[in-house]
């Protein structure tokens, strides 16, 4: 098992260096070895260029990446033994599977190549391991999406690498298709033990998969954690915004749990507590603007008696929920606020 370790990685786009825009911009990570790590953020915050960058396909202007404590920042890729799963699977129309998964070891230099008996053996194991030996005669056009998927990730572990990159493997993918993919790779990689990154933008994909999250924001790591720990203590505003849809609301007496020492703190829907404004319970009034199912749940958009908006999630087998209509008149407060100073 591999370790990775990125070193005050910067890498510039466009123009100058004066005048680049940093896609990474000052970066350190460690991965441990056997790790399932991952990069979340939105749009343009330096993922997939940093899993690009450990697999030797962007060159950086400064910093180091180390595998096993080995220098591989000039190494070239192919010398790199890091398998790397693309979104749309790059995958070769014109071959069969069985020849999909054999390429990498086919492309060998004719020292390193090993016999074609071998080839053919490795490729159905690990096509059996994927679940497809059926269909190792088919062209990827015969497959579902989710075949596809899982024909790149088996061509990326037929060069036995010690570290597999996963780009967005599943952005293309239905939700149930994704679901049940993110169930076999937690289990693939429970059984193998490799040192995985993947790449997302899908916090339920992130948090449900990683062993570690990493989230990036415009070129920075903003904080790296279990799931827990960046969920549930976010290091910055920006953390606790993209994770969970919080929401700013002003550090009102009676709105929080305790004092408000702060002029705004971040509070998550599922985090606030909507009672009947008869019940007498704690909190400030509100009024509901709008109220809309969402599986097992209610979201209501509420109004404070300041105008400021928000919105609470409510379980649909709570006696109230029903009753929590436009225009009723109800009192919040908010269980867990995140504070990030006066």
């Amino acid at each position: 098992m591999t370790a990775i370790s990125i070193e005050h990685v910067t890498k510039l786009y466009g123009g100058r260096v004066g005048n680049a825009a940093a896609a990474l911009n000052d970066v350190s990570l460690a991965v441990r070895p056997g790790e399932l790590l991952a990069l979340l953020g939105p749009s343009g915050s330096g993922k997939t260029t940093l899993l690009r960058a450990i697999a030797g396909l962007e060159t950086i202007e400064s910093g180091r990446i180390r595998l096993d404590g080995e220098d591989a920042t000039t190494v070239p890729a192919r010398e790199r033994r890091i398998g790397f799963v693309f979104q749309h699977y790059a995958l070769f129309r014109h071959m069969t599977v069985f020849e999909n998964v054999a390429f990498g070891l086919r492309a060998r230099p004719r020292a390193l190549r090993p016999p074609e008996r071998e080839i053919a053996e490795r490729v159905m194991a690990l096509l059996e391991m994927v679940q497809l030996g059926a269909f190792a005669q088919r062209r990827p056009a015969a497959l579902s999406g989710g075949q596809r998927q899982r024909v790149a990730l088996a061509r990326a572990l037929a060069i036995e690498p010690r570290v597999l990159l996963l780009d967005e493997p599943f952005g293309a993918l239905d939700a149930k298709v994704r679901r049940d993919l993110r169930r076999w790779l937690r289990e693939l990689h429970e059984r193998l033990g490799l040192t995985t990154l993947f790449v997302t933008h899908d916090q339920e994909e992130a948090l449900e998969l990683a062993d570690r999250v990493a989230i990036l924001n415009t070129g920075r790591i903003e904080q790296i954690g279990t799931p827990a720990e960046v969920y549930d203590q976010p290091a910055t505003p920006f953390v606790a915004e993209f994770l969970g849809d919080a929401v700013r609301v002003p550090a009102r007496p009676g709105f929080l749990r305790g004092p408000a020492t702060e002029d705004l703190v971040l509070v998550r829907p599922h985090d606030i507590t909507v009672a009947e404004a008869s019940s007498g319970a704690p909190g400030v009034p509100a009024i509901v603007r709008r109220a809309v199912s969402r599986g097992g749940a209610r979201l209501l958009e509420l109004e404070l008696d300041d105008g400021t908006r928000l919105e609470a999630e409510v379980a649909r087998d709570d006696g109230a929920a029903d009753r929590l209509a436009p225009g009723a008149t109800v009192r919040v407060q908010a269980r867990v606020a995140h504070r990030f100073g006066a």
